[in-house]
């Protein structure tokens, strides 16, 4: 993202818990996206799974994971995937405005554009 903007696409399903999955050139791909510029991410976003089912298995597959590491189980949120069963076809994409006005101000850090910036001490 140095000079121009740079878009990164297709990520491995496991970057991506919540975004839908593809195939692409015979390899598994979340639709997940983020732009940069001048090293800073800009925006991110991603194609939802609404499918009830396949979240349910990822959120498992995770938990088996957690479990052969000694670490507890998350807690399947039911309601969530409950809700999944009627959620339309949607993305979303979150933009970073502090990170932008940072670049068009050619600020070095974010506590130079925020009007409520906090001290670390």
């Amino acid at each position: 993202g140095k000079g121009s903007l740079t878009v990164l696409t297709h990520y491995p399903p496991h970057e991506a818990a919540l975004a839908c999955i593809i195939e692409k050139n015979g390899e598994k791909v979340a639709k997940r996206f983020e732009i940069y510029h001048e090293g800073v991410e800009l925006a991110n976003g991603y194609h939802e799974c609404a499918d009830a089912t396949e979240l349910r298995r990822r959120f498992e597959e995770e938990n088996a994971i957690r479990l052969s590491q000694q670490k507890p189980a998350y807690h399947l949120d039911e309601a969530f995937l409950l809700a999944m069963r009627s959620f339309p076809d949607c993305c979303g994409v979150s933009v970073g405005f502090d990170r932008a006005l940072m670049l068009r101000r050619k600020a070095k850090s974010l506590k130079e554009v925020l009007p409520f910036a906090w001290s670390s001490g």
